[in-house]
């Protein structure tokens, strides 16, 4: 993943007020962050989509085969998740 994708995508949470970002110590959830409404999160999501779609522009991958790994990528993350708690 492109570090300005990522560094993009954390700066954006950080000005909504859903990351505090520690130099040194790493990123965190902020203390008091509301919860995402469903037209946040479409928002969200429809922005980390749009980057990742100008990343893999020009690596000629088929939809289908980008969907499965996206869909992988996610059950992996959620997964790990769950695995924490």
């Amino acid at each position: 993943m492109n570090f300005h994708t990522v560094r993009g995508a954390y700066g954006e949470l950080e000005s909504e007020g859903l990351l505090v970002c520690e130099q040194g110590r790493g990123t965190f959830v902020a203390a008091g962050a509301r919860a995402l409404t469903s037209a946040d999160l479409r928002r969200l999501v429809r922005a980390h989509v749009e980057r990742l779609a100008e990343d893999i522009a020009n690596a000629q991958v088929d939809p289908d085969t980008l969907a499965a790994l996206v869909d992988d990528e996610l059950r992996r993350a959620t997964g790990a998740r769950k695995a924490a708690r």
